[in-house]
């Protein structure tokens, strides 16, 4: 949605399905600093999807005396439109590299994360195309994960246009029934993670052919 700074009158965007559903929000204005306060009944319309613009300020969610969670002005980056972005997060920082640079190799701009508050704030933030999840990030199973259950809280509409790959030393990799159990869309066993470059660029095509139909229709009705 874009909303006028009070202070300065300078015109800033941000995401709709970015701002908490049912809360206040405040950004701090990049220009002049002012505080905005954004109220979810001025929304707009959840097929709007415009540009965040250069905000590098942190936002906030609110309660009614006005106080908020910090969401981390590191989150809040700004990123090219036609990027696409993957988020990486396992425990162990050797994996972590591996997964980065198997899809950085396949064209995706990867962010990795250490705790699961600090994802969800990316996640709150950002549409990541890819999420990588692994057993024992922030110290808990994939299937219990907050990551997890935000993401299974998401509507279709933004579910569908994320891919995402649970890690465990207890998946069969590429188990397409597993996959389906957890609610995602390829699992891989932890001791697959160094071939990973043969399995997920494979899984990801297909998963975007078994989506072409329907996106192309969502397209022509002017939906997508």
């Amino acid at each position: 949605m874009e909303i006028v700074c009070e202070g300065c009158s300078t015109k800033l965007n941000v995401p709709d399905e970015k701002i908490p559903e049912g809360q206040r929000v405040s950004i701090k204005c990049p220009k002049c600093q002012h505080k905005v306060v954004i109220d979810p009944s001025e929304r707009a319309s959840p097929d709007m999807t415009p540009h965040m613009g250069d905000l590098d300020e942190p936002l906030a969610v609110m309660d009614e005396s006005g106080a908020g969670e910090d969401l981390g002005g590191d989150a809040l980056e700004s990123y090219g439109e036609d990027e696409n972005l993957a988020l990486v997060l396992d425990p162990d920082a050797q994996n972590r590299n591996r997964i980065k640079a198997v899809l950085d190799e396949l064209g995706y701009r990867s962010l990795m994360d250490e705790d699961a508050k600090s994802a969800l704030k990316k996640m709150r933030l950002h549409a990541f195309d890819v999420v990588s999840l692994s057993d024992g990030f922030d110290q808990v199973p994939v299937e219990e994960s907050p990551v997890t259950t935000y993401i299974n809280r998401l509507s279709m509409s933004i579910r569908r246009r994320m891919f995402l790959m649970l890690i465990s030393g207890r998946f069969k990799t590429m188990d397409r029934l597993t996959a389906f159990a957890m609610s995602a869309n390829l699992v891989v066993n932890e001791n697959d993670v160094n071939r990973l470059d043969r399995i997920v660029g494979m899984a990801i095509s297909d998963n975007k052919k078994f989506y072409k139909v329907f996106t192309d229709t969502l397209k022509e009705m002017g939906r997508a």
